[in-house]
């Protein structure tokens, strides 16, 4: 497997049936970027950015989420953080 290294560059990638199993992305600006069909297996997401971004129609089992900021997420229509309280006033 080849590396292509792009540091302060500014491209277009597009990326269709390829395997870009290990690849890093840190410090970049994926403003409108697409996933479709795609497989992050394993993949780990750290000091990311995923304001107002939609997932529609995404496996996700087994997903972990911790030390994050949820205020307006949303699942199903449902704002995450009132579910979390009142799970939290339910055990409590």
């Amino acid at each position: 497997m080849a590396d292509i290294n792009l540091i302060d560059k500014e491209y277009r990638i597009i990326a269709d049936d390829s395997n870009l199993t290990s690849s890093k992305f840190s410090d970049c600006f994926l403003k409108e970027v697409q996933f479709k069909d795609s497989n992050f297996l394993s993949s780990s997401f750290e000091e990311c950015a995923f304001k107002n971004t939609q997932f529609k129609k995404v496996d996700l089992s087994g997903v972990s989420i911790s030390d994050c900021n949820l205020q307006g997420m949303t699942i199903e229509g449902i704002a995450i953080t009132e579910l979390i309280e009142a799970y939290k006033a339910k055990l409590g």
